[in-house]
């Protein structure tokens, strides 16, 4: 046996001998054989001040009339926000209520997260252009509640849109346009693309809508709110932050990437931000962009090589990433970032890190 597999089944065994209790349930928050509830996707999940459970996703609710948008399930005229309860203690979920509906259109991808005032955020993007332009004539919706730990839909302090126009869009896309160019293998069908994409720029609409949230807004330590999105216009991302409730925001510097949609932040022991990216282009790889100023300017996107996986775990241990390549340096890179990250993680994690690493590590097949 090798010294890193060594390395990783002690780990193992370590923390999970120190772990005093493992909790692992599963169970349906709803039955759709007895409540459907049509195409639910998209779902969301924080943990109340008072220990509930308050959980979020996407739902068709009850048909329209025949001239509003019926066929993709998920973008239909009447997909709405669904939300569920699960009382502290209890082992069952309360019946699903209406989280937010603007009725008549379709609101999708909603995220969740409570901020160091206690308050509870929804936000979401709503279509406007469907079929024509279906995520690409989205339009975000914040609403802010400190009524939200009583039985169904909180009771909403204030709700607004938040318009996104980021600085730095312009250079982003005309890099991407360039870089299309480029593509001798597909020369007619990038310059096609290329041209798309410059002449978007000159659509008010397209760099003002199809701006969409996907994973939890992230509270910074001076309690600022950090809302990660990106474009479906352009395959572009940047962060809204906002200190003062949503009354104002400053919209980030556009991440110097393309092909990046579903950001999703965290922040570093060091205090840098990462976001890490679902990937569009060729590379099909998790993608990972750093801020060292709280958010508003970030590094150039960069590739996480081989199998990658980002764990998020709940018991405020933010993040884990793994990627593994085919040579021996970049496996021992993992067990240095594995180990750091456990040792900052609280005694329940670890086993969880311990198992994940040990798995990956083993169908990687060390040597």
């Amino acid at each position: 046996m090798n010294i890193i597999r060594a390395l990783a089944v002690w780990l193992l065994a370590v923390t999970l001998g120190a772990q005093a209790e493992v909790l692992y349930e599963k169970g349906v928050i709803f039955d759709p054989a007895v409540e459907s509830h049509g195409h639910v996707h998209a779902s969301c999940i924080v943990e109340c001040p008072n220990s509930d459970l308050l959980a979020v996703w996407y739902e068709n609710g009850p048909p329209l009339a025949s001239y509003y948008y019926q066929k993709d399930a998920d973008k239909r005229d009447d997909v709405r926000i669904g939300g569920a309860r699960r009382r502290r203690g209890q082992t069952a979920w309360d019946r699903p209520f209406v989280m937010s509906d603007t009725f008549g259109v379709s609101d999708n991808n909603p995220s969740l997260v409570i901020d160091k005032q206690d308050r509870l955020w929804l936000i979401h993007p709503t279509l406007l252009a469907v079929p024509q332009r279906a995520w690409g004539s989205s339009v975000l919706w914040y609403k802010v509640s400190s009524d939200y730990e009583k039985p169904g839909q909180p009771r909403w302090d204030r709700e607004s849109i938040l318009i996104v126009h980021p600085k730095g869009l312009d250079e982003v896309v005309a890099r991407m346009a360039h870089e299309l160019r480029r593509d001798a293998d597909n020369k007619n069908q990038s310059e096609r693309r290329a041209q798309v994409l410059l002449e978007r720029l000159g659509d008010p609409f397209a760099v003002r809508l199809g701006w969409m949230t996907r994973a939890h807004p992230l509270v910074l330590p001076d309690g600022s709110l950090l809302v990660p999105f990106s474009n479906e216009n352009f395959n572009v991302a940047a962060m809204a932050l906002t200190r003062d409730g949503g009354s104002t925001w400053t919209i980030s510097n556009a991440v110097p990437g393309w092909g990046i949609t579903q950001p999703s932040v965290v922040r570093l022991e060091s205090g840098k931000l990462a976001a890490f990216f679902r990937d569009g282009s060729r590379e099909r790889r998790i993608k990972r962009s750093e801020s060292d100023d709280g958010g508003i300017n970030w590094s150039e996107v960069t590739s996480w090589k081989g199998i990658s996986a980002i764990i998020v775990l709940f018991f405020r241990c933010p993040v884990c990433g793994f990627s593994i390549n085919h040579n021996k340096g970049s496996k021992y890179s993992i067990i240095s970032s594995a180990l750091e990250t456990m040792a900052s993680a609280p005694t329940k994690s670890r086993g969880v890190l311990a198992v994940v690493l040990a798995i990956l590590y083993s169908v990687q097949g060390g040597d």
